[in-house]
């Protein structure tokens, strides 16, 4: 453990001056493998309480997008129009995309990151944000401020690289990807993250007229109209879609960032309770927001938050770590996803099939039932596509059904084979584009994290083909028994 940057005493400021409760024992140090880290100075009992937070202090979808609506003059919620023009303009750039929920708390990450990084916003030792401009009397100071409430937490989010996830890659380590679902997803990401960022941007440059404060216009002109201005957005924004995808809660509790609780770093197998307590001693509050440690913790010790299963492909594509070990290796799953009508014998779609499904498949480490359900129902649906045969399974008689059954598995089974071949194929062999000062290393650490990953990535595959195969053996033995042609 190091000495804690004054970021981090900023934040801890911040936390007291916004009623944020940490334990009295707990306080922020560096660890050498996770980071900024919280530990305790004594051993904490089970049932201790280590965070107990204002249940309205989190960064929220909608909280960002009304401080950004409000910035800017222009109402959103409840405005179809607005709403509509935004989603249009997504849609023209990629049919089919549109905004969601987390790209608004992306925007606002990236948009205080870019005042303090222009330093129009500083923040005290305090933790208040101050903007450096003086404004008009006139001007209404309650939008900025919603906007730079929690300054003081996202200026404590390391810069300009939150953590080593594939996103931030040069074209070396992207390499090491190829064959894996990781690596399309990274892509596409990437891809996504461009368009959005563009977006929203552009929908900023043209209500610049009706932005109050000289700050966030003059931000706003650092990054548009010229091509090194579009370069810093996107560092920007790809800074913070990281910063969101590695500090957000559960898939459950929404697009939600929640200062103070989020830097508890994540451990498998971690028993946490998170509890709402709706009683508060303040009418009109939220209540509180609390974070029970549910096993004891030794002094001296990392204190552990558990954010749920996180297979290796989540926890490197959004945190930048893995966990090689063989208790973490049971949450491990392939992601599958099915061509727009897989053939048999045809490891890739026709031609005129059409875009892939947007939907993944996962196959879970371990896993003895076979792949999830919806997984062959897609590739089912997928083989009659133009069959024009109206038939439901149920009305099909026993032998037809496992000729039907037949061909889902022969279409899967080509498809894992196919992947097993690329995956085998490994990093391509073309050769990759320099960086400007003649070198592209790939890190250390990158390399055993992706080498942890295809390694499990292998043997989820090789499995998956197994099964696959006893499968198909079953079903070929079935219908020889009911009859069937060979």
């Amino acid at each position: 453990m190091s000495s804690v940057p004054a970021a981090f005493a900023t934040l801890r400021r911040w936390l007291d001056a916004h009623d944020v409760r940490l334990h009295p024992a707990l306080f922020f140090a560096h660890d050498d493998v996770c980071g900024m880290s919280i530990f305790s100075c004594m051993e904490l009992p089970a049932g201790t309480c280590a965070i107990d937070l204002p249940a309205g202090l989190p960064i929220t979808s909608t909280f960002s997008r009304a401080s950004i609506a409000s910035l800017v003059g222009v109402a959103i919620e409840g405005n179809q129009a607005e709403e509509e023009g935004l989603h249009a303009r997504l849609a023209a750039l990629a049919p089919g995309s549109s905004l969601v929920p987390s790209d608004w708390v992306v925007f606002h990450l990236a948009l205080v990151r870019l005042l303090l990084n222009l330093r129009l916003v500083q923040v005290g030792a305090d933790g208040k944000a101050a903007i450096r401009d003086p404004l008009s009397p006139s001007a209404d100071r309650t939008s900025l401020a919603d906007l730079t409430r929690h300054a003081a937490y996202i200026q404590a989010i390391p810069y300009p690289e939150v953590a080593p996830t594939p996103l931030h890659f040069n074209a070396a380590e992207l390499n090491l990807l190829r064959g894996t679902s990781l690596h399309g997803a990274t892509l596409e990401r990437r891809r996504r993250g461009e368009l959005v960022a563009g977006c929203l941007l552009n929908w900023l440059v043209e209500h610049k007229d009706t932005i109050q404060h000289d700050a966030v216009r003059q931000a706003v002109e650092s990054v548009s109209g010229d091509q090194a201005g579009s370069r810093r957005w996107s560092v920007l924004w790809r800074w913070a879609d990281t910063a969101f995808g590695s500090d957000d809660g559960p898939a459950s509790i929404g697009a939600v960032l929640i200062p103070g609780l989020d830097s508890f770093n994540h451990q498998r197998g971690r028993p946490v309770t998170w509890k709402h307590d709706a009683s508060t001693d303040t009418p009109g509050t939220a209540g509180r927001t609390k974070l029970i440690l549910d096993s004891p913790t030794d002094a001296n010790a990392q204190v552990f938050n558990n954010y749920g299963a996180k297979s290796t492909e989540e926890l490197l594509g959004s945190y930048g770590f893995v966990l090689d070990d063989p208790e973490a290796r049971q949450d491990d799953a392939l992601g599958l996803v099915v061509s727009a009508r897989p053939a048999q014998g045809v490891s890739e779609p026709a031609a005129s099939s059409g875009a892939q499904s947007l939907q993944r498949h996962w196959w879970r480490y371990g896993n003895t039932q076979g792949p999830p359900r919806a997984l062959i129902d897609e590739i089912r649906a997928r083989l009659r596509e133009g069959d024009g045969d109206g038939e439901d399974g149920p009305a099909l008689d026993e032998l037809e059904q496992v000729e039907q059954y037949g061909e889902v598995y022969e279409a899967l089974l080509d498809m894992l084979q196919a992947k097993l071949q690329s995956f085998r194929a490994g990093p391509s062999l073309e050769p990759i584009r320099l960086d400007e000062d003649g070198s592209l290393p790939v890190r250390e650490g990158v390399a055993r994290m992706v080498n942890v990953y295809r390694g499990g990535q292998e043997t989820i595959l090789t499995h998956a083909i197994a099964w696959c195969d006893r499968k198909l053996e079953e079903l070929e033995a079935r219908w020889a028994e009911l009859g069937g042609d060979e």
